[in-house]
């Protein structure tokens, strides 16, 4: 396992995620906040697991 560890992205923290969309999305511009998910995972990509990335985005929305 620590071999593979080496070499596979290391996921982001909900901490992070939510840093990197604050800088880098408006969340109002989303006809609803869930449409959302899928540009971040998207931009972020396997750092970024989308059920984190929704958990985010609903604390930011609520």
């Amino acid at each position: 396992a620590e071999f593979l560890d080496r070499f596979l992205p290391k996921e982001m923290s909900e901490e992070e995620i939510e840093a990197w969309i604050r800088e880098n999305l408006d969340l109002s511009q989303f006809k609803t906040p869930l449409a959302a998910i899928g540009v971040v995972t998207k931009a972020l990509g396997p750092r970024a697991p989308g059920e984190k990335v929704r958990r985010v985005i609903e604390r930011l929305t609520s």
